[in-house]
């Protein structure tokens, strides 16, 4: 089922590549299919090899180790022994009534030590974090910007992560498309959830740059109800804004090398509370 071209959400990427094979909503766009995914060879714009919008396909469903190795070359490489968060993971703490009792302390009458608690170690940072990385990315702009969003957001998932804190990474891309000005495009797609641990491979895989050049734009026009492509079926569409949920965490264009990356895991754990770091 086609779902709403200005604001899609979708529960894994499995589900949103699903979204990708569906028919046009508008029948002026099926050409647009064949463009993106047989007829434009453009390997030096998407990336891994990839001619077609085809082939990204078959890289997602099948794994892109190459994509995970680069990104943890990136993360190895980033110097972030600096940015610890505070610790949320609950403790037991002793204290005179609590959950648990100790009777061996309460004979030896050590009332105030008896009982003990669990705590946490922070009651101020937020349980839950909400990352979203935007994967839009202009034609003109250097790819390898998309992998230092990438690893800036597994950075801050790992560091969070393993303080007590449970963290969300969506993927998000948008546009405006050309046919018709008014047309907005806002797409979001869980790579991982709170209760879920982390695929790096499927995290480097969406930060390839096919898959908003190529499944992003065939999703458009796929999910466009007017026609929205040029005659030979390619999409022009300008930059647009992600629907965002409050609380969440963008990584988008301010991060675009291991400097910025840096700079923007300091403030972030600034901003969060969990971390006290010169941003």
């Amino acid at each position: 089922m086609h779902q709403p071209l200005d604001n899609a959400n979708y529960s894994d990427v499995a589900a949103f590549l699903d979204a990708v094979n569906l028919p046009p909503r508008s029948k002026h766009n099926a050409a647009s299919k064949g463009f993106y995914f047989d007829t434009e060879k453009r390997a030096h714009f998407y990336g891994a090899g990839c001619d077609t919008a085809r082939d990204v396909l078959r890289l997602m469903a099948n794994g892109w180790p190459e994509g995970r190795a680069r990104m943890q070359t990136l993360l190895d490489g980033m110097d972030t022994s600096s940015l610890v968060p505070r610790d949320t993971r609950r403790r037991l703490r002793r204290c005179e009534l609590g959950d648990a009792v100790n009777i061996g302390d309460v004979y030896a009458g050590r009332w105030q030590t008896a009982w003990t608690r669990a705590t946490r170690q922070s009651a101020q940072a937020p349980q839950r974090v909400d990352l979203l990385v935007d994967v839009s990315i202009q034609g003109g702009r250097n790819h390898d910007e998309l992998f230092w969003r990438g690893a800036a957001a597994i950075a801050l998932c790992d560091m969070l992560e393993s303080a007590g804190y449970m963290v969300r990474i969506v993927v998000g891309f948008s546009g405006v498309l050309v046919a018709d000005r008014d047309r907005k495009a806002s797409c979001r797609v869980t790579v991982k959830d709170y209760d879920k641990p982390l695929d790096v491979s499927t995290a480097s895989a969406v930060m390839l740059p096919g898959f908003f050049r190529a499944l992003g734009l065939a999703w458009m026009c796929n999910h466009s109800p007017i026609k929205c492509s040029e005659s030979n079926g390619r999409l022009r569409s300008l930059c647009g804004t992600i629907k965002t949920e409050e609380g969440e965490l963008l990584i988008s264009s301010q991060v675009s090398d291991e400097n910025t990356a840096k700079r923007w895991l300091a403030t972030q754990l600034n901003r969060l509370g969990a971390c006290d770091v010169a941003a």
